[in-house]
């Protein structure tokens, strides 16, 4: 299958670089600005599991893609609403697309846009971010996508997309309760992007400390409470599911979230701590340490002029 990212950051860019590695067509459909750094630089990509330079298949317009199979989106939950015009043109020549995004909600605004037979659920861990040359920076052994059919996904083109993303230099499973997987890792990511960007630590500094822990486990909780709520076939011990989770992460282990909001980045505060919000409201449940840590961090939904500065 010819493979499509559209968004060549840290996931994009290291996920297609590894399929163009090993042996999948693969076209980046990217930003001018992004297009150009990489026509000049390349595809850098360093990694504890190796190193990728390549010169990348590049494209800014969706019309300039020819038989496009297979669509993997990998932008940021608050660029999606710009992406969705190049999803529709590369559905439109029968791409299934497997987004990668934070969250859960993403899936309501690709069906909008697109037939939903053609639409994959899928999640990914990954530890990675993008240096000021732009080349990414993979910094754990965690390089794994999880994907499989939703309810009306049209089942009969899985074997060669299994064909297409397993065996290719990072972990690929397909799953047949992808939706489950999905609120599961939204427990977990809202957990630890909440716990170390609120408190501007790593994962193992939470976890040592007894009120930031004591926080994460409630945190978890709220969480899963609103993930049964939404989606009954979550399973009861989901919380426990996640905190076990969390305390296998390295201790060195942040979220993307933290590190954006180092940087300076907009955060995805709304689709990933306020989605929870909205949603625990609507169903009456309780969630005290989402919405303070969605509070705490709010201000800096849209980012700073200046990226923050660690004493």
């Amino acid at each position: 299958m010819h493979v499509v990212v559209i968004g060549a950051g840290a996931v994009g860019g290291y996920f297609g670089a590894r399929l163009a590695q090993n042996g999948i067509p693969v076209t980046f459909l990217v930003r001018e600005r992004r297009r150009q750094q990489l026509a000049e630089r390349g595809l850098r990509v360093r990694s504890i599991h190796g190193d990728i330079q390549l010169s990348p298949q590049l494209a800014v317009r969706p019309e300039d893609i020819a038989n496009p199979g297979l669509v993997l989106l990998a932008v940021k939950q608050y660029h999606l609403e710009g992406a969705l015009p190049q999803v529709q043109a590369l559905a439109k020549q029968g791409a299934y697309v497997l987004p990668l995004l934070n969250g859960i909600r993403h899936l309501d605004a690709l069906r909008s846009v697109m037939p939903p037979r053609q639409l994959l659920g899928g999640l990914c861990h990954i530890e990675a971010t993008l240096d000021q040359s732009g080349d990414v920076i993979h910094t754990s052994q965690l390089h794994d996508i999880t994907y499989g059919p939703l309810a009306e996904t049209d089942a009969r083109d899985l074997p060669a997309i299994d064909e297409t993303l397993q065996g290719r230099g990072f972990i690929a499973r397909r799953s047949e309760q992808v939706l489950v997987d999905m609120w599961i890792k939204y427990i977990c990511l809202s957990t630890l992007s909440g716990l170390t960007a609120s408190t501007r630590k790593p994962i193992g500094a939470v976890r040592d400390d007894g009120p930031a822990s004591r926080l994460m486990r409630q945190f978890a909780a709220e969480a899963a409470a609103v993930a049964r709520a939404e989606c009954p076939e979550v399973p009861s011990d989901a919380a426990d599911q996640a905190v076990r989770w969390l305390e296998r992460l390295p201790a060195s282990m942040t979220a993307s979230m933290h590190r954006d909001l180092e940087k300076g980045l907009p955060i995805e505060i709304e689709s990933i701590q306020g989605v929870l919000v909205e949603l625990a409201e609507r169903h009456g449940i309780d969630t005290p340490a989402i919405r303070a840590l969605y509070a705490i961090l709010h201000p800096h939904r849209d980012g700073a002029r200046e990226p923050l500065r660690q004493a």
